[in-house]
């Protein structure tokens, strides 16, 4: 029997503390807990480092394998309970986590 979603006071996904609710409830389905196949193939074949900018960044995935390949990569969030996360799990690129809005 699957459990049921915790109940959110906030409906709109374009306000911070929609997302905020989110995650700090840890309902996070959207997290596939690592960087797609299809971006890892991209990082790989690229001739160089590139600068990249993460919208919407969640837990940093993203960002974890854009720095540890090299490349100067910013992350940014709006909500500030997913910029919490994701400083906290970049370990010493957590100052590339910056709050804002894109």
């Amino acid at each position: 029997m699957a459990l049921a979603p915790p109940s959110f006071s906030s409906r709109d996904p374009l306000s911070p503390r929609f997302w905020d609710e989110r995650f700090a409830k840890s309902f996070t389905p959207w997290d596939r807990g690592g960087v797609p196949q299809a971006l890892r193939d991209f990082v790989a074949a690229s001739p160089r480092p590139l600068s990249t900018l993460i919208p919407g960044c969640g837990s940093a995935h993203e960002l974890l394998h854009f720095c540890e390949a090299g490349w100067d990569a910013t992350a940014i969030d709006f909500a500030p309970e997913a910029v919490a996360r994701a400083r906290a799990g970049a370990g010493q690129w957590g100052e590339r986590v910056v709050e804002a809005d894109f």
